[in-house]
Formats: C-alpha cells, sequence, structure tokens
C-alpha cells in the first residue's frame, strides 16, 4: 500500500509539473518589447505602446481646443535586412525592435521587420546581428511618411 500511494504522489506531482511547465512555455518564443511582458503567449504592452512585440509608440496626439493641430505629426520607419540569417535587433529613440523575417517590405509595418513609429524628425540607430555584425546611422522622420531602411552588408 505504501508503495501505491507513493507512486501515485509521484505520478500526481509530474502531472502538476507538466501542466506547469507548459503554461510556461507558451511566452518561451515570444519577445514583448519596451517593457512589455508576456502572459500566456501574448504580449501585454505598457502604456504607451501596442503591437503583437508592443514594438509601436501609440501617438497621443492633440485633439480639439485652441482650433488648432489635429494632423498627423508621426511617421514610420520599418528596418528589414535580406543578407543575414539571424535575428537583427535594431534601436532608435530610446525604443527597440527585432528583424526576424528577410525580405523586402512592401509597406511599413510588415511583419517580421523592426517597426517604429516615432514624432517627426531625424534619429540615429543602431542595430546588431546574432551572428556578430552591426549597423549604425540616421535618418528622418516626415510626418505621415513612411521609411523603408534596409541593413544591407
Amino acid at each position: 500500500m505504501k508503495t501505491l500511494n507513493k507512486t501515485i504522489t509521484i505520478l500526481f506531482t509530474a502531472i502538476v509539473l507538466s501542466v506547469v511547465l507548459s503554461a510556461c512555455n507558451k511566452c518561451k518564443d515570444t519577445v514583448c518589447l519596451n517593457g512589455g511582458a508576456c502572459s500566456d503567449g501574448t504580449c501585454i504592452c505598457p502604456d504607451g505602446f501596442e503591437g503583437v512585440n508592443c514594438q509601436t509608440k501609440t501617438s497621443t496626439g492633440g485633439g480639439g481646443g485652441g482650433g488648432g493641430g489635429g494632423g498627423i505629426t508621426t511617421g514610420s520607419v520599418t528596418f528589414w535586412n535580406s543578407d543575414v540569417s539571424s535575428t537583427i535587433t535594431v534601436i532608435t529613440a530610446g525604443y527597440s525592435d527585432v528583424i526576424t523575417s528577410y525580405t523586402n517590405p512592401t509597406s511599413c509595418g510588415t511583419s517580421g521587420c523592426a517597426n517604429f513609429t516615432l514624432p517627426a524628425g531625424n534619429y540615429s540607430y543602431s542595430a546588431s546581428a546574432g551572428t556578430g555584425e552591426t549597423w549604425s546611422g540616421s535618418f528622418t522622420i516626415t510626418s505621415g511618411g513612411c521609411l523603408r531602411y534596409n541593413l544591407h552588408l
């Protein structure tokens, strides 16, 4: 009887651990950026960010009052690469995103590219691949614009 109780206890413990570990694995391959946290395989973004990986800064445009403003004051940049076969982390304006797909995007916000929505202005960036390559430079965001930036070797 002692052996049966021990076996049941071990089996129960193994099942509980299996359930707990499988729940933890839902976030194993999820990358949440800009302070986002993974919950059940989905990124929960902090205030000011949105997107599947919390990669896009939300615009908090002024609406109403004073008779002015309300126009588009942000633009987008999408970093991409077709030369390196590892993930590339891009950092600009204090934000980061990861290139995971290696294709030439037809528009800003393309999945697998590093996407940023920023106020119009001049910015610098740095990027690094898991294989050791690095990039740095600058770009200009225009209001309502879409810049596609190729990180080529």
